[in-house]
């Protein structure tokens, strides 16, 4: 201790940098350069500066030095390098509001935003199909799924008029979710009713000999015309016959629609019994099925075929005719 006060007393002139070690001025090289004197090994006890982060030198245990103690700026405020933030590190940086790594979460979308159908953003850990929107699109459901008809969920993009949570038809809404005939549908999943459109009796009074043991039979019709028939789609329908016959077990009874639908209302059943006198389906019972009509238009012909296949016995298609309810 004492040689380093002696050359420090022993200097004429000098000056201090930085309020570090005293650094003379004169004495050095001829190039004007100052010559640092050798002041030997550090004293006994001697304790070295600890690294001081923000001072712009990268000491022991620093990644980097900025010149300060702030965070966000690539080096962080123990001189530490900083991770550019970024969505799907786990970590919730400004403009986040989750982040559950790059896959997500059930709760937390892959775009570090909170789970949500209709954001457009399809999340597989939340159950989406899809994610199309709030209203959805052709192919994907407003809750995330994909469509599906049936599903109760009414998709305008997809072409449905109606969907009533069912995949079944002749309830309003058909298996391909198109509003039926003579239905109205509303809401989803859609609630259908039928619409009112009156009731039509017409009958014919033919008066027609049936030929014995011919399969060509006669032939009786009623053309339905004008209103209602013409905006009436049939709902119900039954068939009033007036027929005498000794052997009624004979005859085939057929009525046919517009359309061109038969439904066969006696076949060859009977036996030696006389005369078909009554109505299908209320005091007779026909053979095929008188609903096989309803959702026709009742609009057109109307005709009814009576065969006497069998010879001996004959008889006469007196009258006939048909109540129709419409849709």
């Amino acid at each position: 201790m004492l040689a380093v006060v002696l050359l420090v007393a022993g200097c004429t002139g000098g000056r201090r940098r930085g309020g570090g070690p005293y650094v003379p001025t004169d004495g050095g090289g001829s190039d004007g350069h100052v010559t640092m004197p050798d002041l030997g090994p550090a004293p006994d006890g001697y304790v070295p500066p600890a690294p001081v982060c923000g001072d712009w030198t990268v000491d022991e245990g620093e990644q980097c030095d900025d010149g300060n103690r702030t965070s966000g700026d690539g080096c962080d405020s123990s001189c530490q390098l900083e991770t550019p933030a970024s969505c799907g590190d786990y970590t919730v940086n400004d403009g986040e509001e989750c982040d559950d790594g790059p896959s997500g979460s059930e709760l937390c979308d892959s775009d570090c935003t909170l789970a949500m159908c209709g954001d457009r953003v399809v999340n597989s850990a939340a159950g989406e199909d899809c994610d199309a929107g709030s209203s959805g699109s052709a192919t994907c459901d407003r809750d995330c799924t994909y469509v599906l008809c049936g599903d109760g969920l009414l998709n305008a993009a997809a072409g449905e008029a109606c969907d009533d949570a069912n995949p079944y038809a002749a309830d309003g809404c058909s298996a391909s979710c198109a509003v039926e005939a003579g239905w109205t549908c509303t809401g989803a999943p859609s609630s259908c009713t039928r619409m009112g459109g009156g009731t039509i009796d017409r009958s014919a009074s033919p008066a027609l000999s049936i030929p014995d043991a011919n399969t060509t039979g006669v032939t009786s019709t009623i053309s339905l015309t004008g209103s209602p028939a013409s905006t009436c789609t049939v709902d119900t329908l039954t068939v009033d016959v007036d027929i005498t016959h000794t052997y009624i077990g004979d005859l085939t009874v057929t009525l046919t629609s517009p359309g061109g639908t038969p439904v066969i209302l006696h076949s060859v059943s009977g036996g030696t019994a006389d005369n078909i006198v009554g109505n299908y389906p209320t005091t007779l019972t026909p053979y095929g099925l008188l609903s096989d009509v309803s959702g026709e238009p009742a609009l057109g012909t109307w005709s009814l075929h009576v065969v006497d296949g069998s010879s001996t016995d004959t008889g006469t298609l007196n009258t006939w005719g048909v109540h129709i309810t419409c849709i």
